[in-house]
């Protein structure tokens, strides 16, 4: 089927437009199927004025202007009401058409023919099917990068970050009295988690650390422990009831060494 005027290429554009007071900041959008509407709207306009914007809005043709008298609207409002029965792309005979643009407004008004309606109505249709299929094959590449992941991981000999912990919890032990120490899930205790740093070591000492306590351990880690574990080492009060519970549901408790 052929249309008129192509969709892709119906917009009214200054060449369309000879002698009519337009300047370098007019703004056109309207389409050429109200190309006659157009001209006879500039052709009521008072000597002197000038076209601010051309445009579409709400279904109707909108002629801005620099001339805002009331006598004016009065001389524009008859042919923009005009425009609600023609078609904005060809000029065909058309009526209000609930537009389903991707990103407009539920109910945003275009006034179509029925030719370019149900053009519109097959595009926007075309368009949800793409996203769909798209969305389908991002998600199946995403679940087939996570089997890997998973097949990976379970032929593995475990985490690597095991022995540094169990090492690391020894060394702090001996700097400060630990009472429950627990590899947890980074995010469990509030860290930033990610592929490579996705567990802390939860340490829980039976009073609350001081500023010499926290020291004393800063030191001794920085002088003993694995320099891959060293940096996520979180101290508690084991009367931390709220968080302690988190560590003990979430997290794999470890046998204190030292």
């Amino acid at each position: 089927m052929q249309y008129a005027i192509p969709i892709q290429n119906h917009k009214i554009t200054p060449a369309d437009l000879p002698g009519a007071p337009l300047s370098l900041l007019t703004e056109i959008s309207a389409g050429r199927g109200w190309l006659s509407l157009v001209r006879e709207a500039l052709a009521v306009l008072p000597a002197g004025a000038e076209v601010l914007q051309i445009k579409e809005k709400f279904g109707a043709l909108r002629v801005i202007t620099n001339a805002r008298s009331p006598d004016v609207r009065k001389a524009l409002q008859p042919i923009e009401y005009k425009s609600l029965e023609v078609c904005e792309i060809c000029g065909a005979e058309g009526i209000l058409w609930h537009d389903g643009e991707p990103g407009k407004p539920a109910g945003w008004l275009r006034t179509r023919c029925d030719e370019h309606a149900h053009k519109r109505v097959q595009e926007v249709s075309g368009t949800l099917s793409e996203i769909q299929s798209l969305a389908e094959r991002m998600r199946d590449h995403q679940i087939k990068n996570l089997e890997a992941q998973l097949a990976e991981l379970r032929n593995s000999p475990g985490n690597d970050l095991a022995g540094p912990f169990i090492l690391t919890m020894t060394i702090a032990n001996l700097a400060v009295p630990i009472r429950a120490a627990f590899a947890v899930p980074s995010d469990v205790i509030g860290q930033p988690c990610d592929a490579n740093t996705s567990w802390h070591l939860a340490l829980f000492t039976p009073w609350q650390p001081t500023e010499n306590v926290l020291l004393d351990l800063h030191n001794a880690l920085f002088d003993d422990a694995p320099a891959s574990v060293r940096d996520r080492v979180e101290l508690f009060c084991y009367d931390n009831s709220a968080m302690l519970a988190r560590c003990q549901t979430a997290g794999i408790q470890l046998t204190l060494h030292g």
